[in-house]
């Protein structure tokens, strides 16, 4: 009996470190249950660059309203969660113009959830601001 159980913890230990091994957010990841799949790439440079249908968004070089920017993205893993902010960047001014920060989570090594906070309109108070979790599953592809 005790040899059972020392086998079963032996299992539990190894697949939960091979589990946390696997896991990097590093990679191509694409929504799931959309019709218009979004495609977002995070690189190990910290370059993040996202693609919806055939318009792409992001990376080292990309024109939105006449401005040149640049988008990448810092991860942070603690023992309790893994925050991903994204950091849009004004290449001329050389400023940041927009940064965010959510909640990366892993289901498992090739499903992640990744939430961000977005401010929503309240009818009773226009000076209290609410917010809404805007969550996204994504698929690692690549």
């Amino acid at each position: 009996m005790r040899l059972r159980h020392l086998i079963f913890f032996i299992f539990f230990i190894s697949s939960s470190l091979s589990f946390s091994q696997n896991r990097t957010h590093i990679g191509t990841w694409e929504t799931l249950y959309e019709s218009n799949p979004i495609r977002m790439v995070l690189d190990k440079y910290g370059v993040l660059t996202f693609k919806v249908g055939n318009k792409i968004l992001g990376g080292n070089n990309y024109v939105e309203d006449g401005k040149l920017l640049s988008m990448h993205y810092k991860a942070e893993y603690s023992k309790s969660k893994i925050t991903l902010t994204i950091i849009i960047k004004d290449k001329k001014k050389n400023q940041v113009i927009k940064k965010d920060t959510g909640i990366l989570t892993f289901i498992d090594p090739n499903n992640i959830t990744l939430c961000f906070k977005k401010p929503i309109e309240s009818e009773d108070d226009d000076s209290a601001l609410e917010y809404a979790n805007d969550c996204r599953s994504f698929l690692k592809i690549k």
